[in-house]
């Protein structure tokens, strides 16, 4: 049975197709694409949601079922999981038998300890047995009568504070949450199917959020929003006050759309 990658591959050049000619179908990257066609399925953005989208979108663009094409790929999932469980199961067998080696190394570690101690033990006893007892009394040891001019009062130590430190040079004071009422921008999203977004808040670090069908999401901004989608209809978008919309087909995927202050739409 072909895998999900053979698959596709095969109906693309079955119509004559490159992938130049499935990027331009599908708005994946190639790079997306070469790795769906090699069943490098990690290579793609983290989540099924995001693979089933991206699997969707490329059987439709070279006329396979998309439902026959996921059904392919959850099996090909299951497989893999059952592999990882076998290989689990040998390293845990493996690290027990690790583990009773350990401690029998312990053991006898301990026993030669043991045997060593007393071994000593014997050596110094029968040492001392055979040096002769000093009988001689010692001599009594001089002290010297210290007089009070020769002590000396130790000096007080006074505890200084250490200066406060001084920020780093460059660093910045972490700004506060911003509020959905001081934002300049608030984008709104209706989520009406269970899909992945990516979303970046002006300077932050973009985040995968995963949304649930029939959740009502905010998010708030003081210059833009840079959105990305595993399936255009998915949601519903509107910045600030404006009409909520749809921005593409089913299982269409966007890349990088902005949500500017100055123009107030992407």
């Amino acid at each position: 049975m072909s895998s999900v990658g053979e698959m596709l591959k095969k109906a693309r050049l079955k119509k004559q197709l490159s992938i130049g000619d499935i990027v331009k179908l599908t708005n994946i990257r190639s790079f997306y694409i070469k790795a769906m066609e090699s069943d490098h399925f990690s290579e793609l953005p983290q989540g099924e949601a995001y693979h089933k989208a991206f699997l969707a979108n490329y059987a439709q663009s070279v006329d396979l079922n998309k439902d026959e094409v996921i059904n392919l790929y959850n099996h090909f999932i299951n497989q893999q999981i059952f592999i990882e469980e076998g290989l689990s199961s040998t390293e845990v067998r493996s690290d027990n038998d690790s583990h009773l080696t350990f401690k029998l190394l312990l053991k006898l570690g301990i026993a030669l300890l043991v045997i060593g101690a007393i071994a000593l033990a014997i050596f110094l006893e029968q040492k001392q047995t055979q040096q002769p007892l000093d009988v001689t009394s010692p001599a009594p040891a001089k002290v010297k009568k210290e007089t009070s001019d020769s002590l000396v009062e130790p000096k007080q130590l006074t505890k200084t504070e250490p200066p406060p430190l001084a920020p780093a040079s460059g660093e910045q004071a972490e700004q506060p949450a911003l509020n959905l009422n001081e934002a300049d921008l608030v984008l709104k999203a209706v989520v009406l199917e269970d899909t992945v977004i990516e979303l970046q808040i002006d300077q932050d670090r973009a985040n995968q959020i995963t949304l649930k069908k029939g959740e009502i999401k905010e998010w708030p901004a003081r210059k833009q929003f840079v959105l990305s989608l595993s399936d255009a209809s998915a949601v519903k978008l509107s910045l600030n006050d404006s009409e909520p919309r749809i921005l593409g087909q089913s299982g269409q995927h966007l890349s990088n759309i902005v949500f500017m202050k100055e123009q107030g739409s992407n």
